[in-house]
């Protein structure tokens, strides 16, 4: 019973992991449209070559992040937030926590669920009027949020069931994309034969010379976006039995979306004409002819199914999200780094709070990018673009917290190899902050004024958020001990609870 309590525990943090990175980003973001990996490199070859360098950057990252996780393993609050507080201080903490809850998660929820009736619009061939768009992005995207969150908030075990099996089954079609090692075409991929992408009109060439250090470094953009979302099943560790299940289920996800990413990327680049998934089934269903003398049934039918495995890859972006998210605020809370009143707020509170707060960036930026005649969740891209920046900044600064760490033993922690820790820890940061540093200079620079625009967004909020949660926290200070008692006084009645319901059982 142990040992599948155990089990259980580690597929849910490796599928949240898994869950939350694969999907969100390269069946998404790999695409020859701006803003996109094909569409910022314009060359496939090295779009792969970033692939597989994110992936043995994180590697080393979240083998730091091993010994960052330890940390918590007794008090089970491990949230990016809390490692700050354990190993900098509160007020930096307190910035943390706010971006995650007030600004990045939220947002990923408003993102995600725009998603889903985006490919289901896609799938069904249907074209929306401007008030029909209207309509239809405002309601249906808050269904799923509001629906995924109380799920995650009430009934967590459905959400992390749902996440687990989702998981497992979405890959089904996915390793079909594995095909094009098998087939590749020259006269149809992107790597052996067309070199222009008909949709969009973008172009892009598999030679080196017009190469420059800004379209290099631009393609980390959504590749960092990709990547993100590693470390959110740390926020579970807080209802995980047995601790040390985390950091291992973190790692085995990482290892195994890495190496998926770069093999994915290499097959979606020879089997798909701009990079995309659709594109690939157009292929696989032409049989692996020149999809422009494919019968239009078969077309359809590509494009049905694909956009139908978007979805799903969509629904459980949300939902991992959601199963992640839910526990921010009740954990930061505990330990003085958000402001509560001093009052316990229970995990599924947490849970609703933060979808309402997706409910509000849906409700914004829908209205705006659909107005100025882009694809509903534009702003929603853009601003998870820079999102994903600020959450690496953040990984990248915990690195340097637990280098100083090791010289200060100010945190206790448990220590990985000598030379394995510093090799790790060395080399992504040295790989992140020139990463990072480029893709902060790329944002306020730019010539598309969209990228200042959501990246000054995007840090105004948590400003003025961290602003009013310090403020609260001077004129009324956090009492811990009232929280923890509360809390006490709470698990007890649902120990009671469930005894007397699984007495009534039997």
């Amino acid at each position: 019973m142990k040992n599948k309590k155990k089990l259980f525990e580690f597929l849910t943090i490796f599928t949240a992991v898994v869950g939350t990175m694969v999907g969100a980003g390269i069946y998404v973001k790999n695409d020859n449209i701006n803003g996109h990996v094909l569409g910022n490199v314009q060359n496939p070859i090295l779009a792969i070559i970033l692939w597989a360098i994110m992936a043995v950057v994180l590697l080393f990252t979240i083998i730091v992040f091993l010994e960052i996780a330890s940390s918590t393993k007794k008090d089970g609050h491990g949230t990016l937030a809390n490692w700050v507080n354990k190993f900098l201080n509160r007020r930096v903490a307190s910035a943390v926590s706010i971006f995650f809850t007030f600004v990045y998660l939220p947002m990923n929820y408003a993102f995600f669920s725009t998603l889903i009736i985006q490919y289901l619009m896609d799938a069904a061939h249907v074209t929306l009027t401007q008030n029909q768009s209207f309509i239809l992005y405002l309601t249906a995207p808050a269904i799923f949020i509001l629906g995924l969150g109380a799920i995650n908030a009430y009934a967590r075990n459905i959400g992390k069931h749902i996440q687990i099996f989702g998981t497992f089954f979405k890959f089904i079609p996915l390793f079909l994309v594995f095909i094009a090692f098998i087939v590749p075409d020259k006269t149809w991929g992107v790597l052996l034969g067309t070199n222009q992408d008909p949709g969009t009109g973008n172009s892009w060439s598999t030679s080196f010379e017009n190469i420059d250090g800004v379209k290099v470094l631009s393609g980390f953009a959504p590749i960092l976006f990709a990547f993100n979302g590693f470390i959110y099943a740390a926020n579970m560790q807080s209802e995980t039995e047995n601790k040390d299940v985390v950091a291992k289920g973190i790692l085995f996800g990482v290892i195994f979306t890495g190496a998926f990413y770069v093999l994915i990327a290499l097959a979606l680049f020879l089997g798909s004409k701009n990079g995309s998934v659709v594109s690939f089934f157009e292929y696989l269903f032409s049989g692996f002819k020149n999809v422009e003398t494919v019968d239009p049934t078969t077309k359809s039918v590509a494009i049905l199914l694909s956009n139908l495995i978007l979805v799903s890859v969509s629904f459980l972006g949300v939902n991992s999200y959601n199963l992640t998210g839910t526990n921010n605020i009740y954990t930061d809370s505990q330990t003085g780094i958000l402001w509560s009143n001093s009052k316990f707020i229970k995990r599924a509170h947490s849970g609703m709070f933060q979808s309402l707060l997706g409910l509000i960036y849906l409700f914004i930026w829908i209205p705006i990018s659909i107005s100025s005649g882009k694809k509903p969740g534009y702003m929603l891209d853009q601003m998870s673009n820079f999102g994903a920046v600020i959450s690496f900044t953040i990984y990248t600064l915990l690195v340097v917290l637990a280098m100083i760490n090791r010289k200060t033993q100010k945190v206790e922690v448990d220590k990985i190899k000598n030379g394995v820790f510093w090799v790790s820890s060395i080399i992504s940061t040295l790989m992140l902050v020139f990463i990072i540093g480029f893709q902060f200079y790329d944002y306020f620079s730019s010539s598309e004024m969209i990228k200042p625009i959501m990246a000054g967004i995007v840090i105004g909020l948590i400003v003025i958020i961290w602003t009013i949660n310090e403020i609260l926290l001077w004129k009324k200070p956090i009492n811990l001990e009232k929280i923890i008692k509360a809390k006490n006084e709470y698990e007890q009645k649902e120990s009671i609870i469930k005894k007397r319901k699984l007495k009534e059982v039997v």
